[in-house]
């Protein structure tokens, strides 16, 4: 429902400036805040049910009323660490947290989002196994970049738009292992290729990189795993197992 956007709204009017505009309503504020104020902020977004859509759209997918058209999903192997508040030192801070979040969360949903990745699994993973079929190609982010790492984001969410759009078109401040001459620079033309196939194609292999391996479609749990480390490998082979967390 709309009333659960309340946060994301609030953050953005913050973020343009908008909180506390006195000549106009904050909507109107934002509808002439500069873009850049909107592009380069924090905050989350996600569709709302506003009563105009038929269904809601999780509705929609539980009862496979969306279109099956073909895609291109995927996750990294961090996704949530450059989100969660780095000040957290207890379980009763990240249960406070997270009910911020997400005020609607019963304490037993709770419960189980201590038990897992709190943003990663029912964020982003959970979904991407759940809707991913037969006309679906997913990939497992699992390439780190030094400084990241050294930091402790790793693969955090989106990191690989660095390597789909190339280091220069994305925020400004690309992971620096992805430009020319870094040790991740050779999966950029790797996942350039896979997508814009995809793109003209609606399959990643028909003109993939020479050499590059071809990525099967989402059949079975398959998946295309970009980089990572022999320890994580063995972690992901034991999550399949039970779920990934499911």
């Amino acid at each position: 429902m709309l009333e659960q956007g309340q946060m994301q709204f609030d953050c953005l009017a913050k973020a343009a400036g908008c909180s506390n505009a006195t000549e106009r309503s904050p909507l109107e504020c934002l509808r002439k805040a500069n873009t850049t104020a909107l592009s380069t902020t924090n905050c989350q977004f996600s569709p709302s049910f506003d009563k105009k859509i038929p269904s809601a759209l999780m509705n929609a997918a539980y009862t496979s009323s969306l279109r099956h058209t073909p895609s291109i999903f995927g996750t990294t192997a961090n996704e949530g660490t450059d989100f969660a508040p780095q000040t957290l030192n207890s379980t009763a801070e990240f249960r406070a947290a997270i009910s911020y979040l997400g005020p609607f969360l019963s304490p037993s949903a709770l419960d189980g989002l201590v038990a897992i990745n709190a943003f990663s699994h029912p964020a982003f993973k959970c979904p991407t196994y759940a809707y991913a079929g037969h006309l679906s190609w997913v990939y497992d982010w699992v390439l780190s970049d030094p400084e990241d790492e050294a930091s402790g984001v790793r693969a955090y969410h989106t990191v690989e738009l660095h390597a789909i759009w190339g280091p220069n078109n994305t925020d400004g401040h690309p992971a620096k292992s992805y430009l020319p001459g870094g040790v991740n620079a050779g999966v950029v033309p790797l996942m350039r290729h896979y997508v814009a196939s995809f793109v003209r194609w609606l399959d990643p292999n028909v003109g993939r990189l020479e050499g590059a391996p071809r990525w099967e479609k989402e059949v079975g749990g398959r998946s295309l795993r970009i980089g990572g480390w022999e320890g994580w490998k063995r972690l992901r082979e034991r999550d399949l197992a039970r779920g990934v967390g499911c």
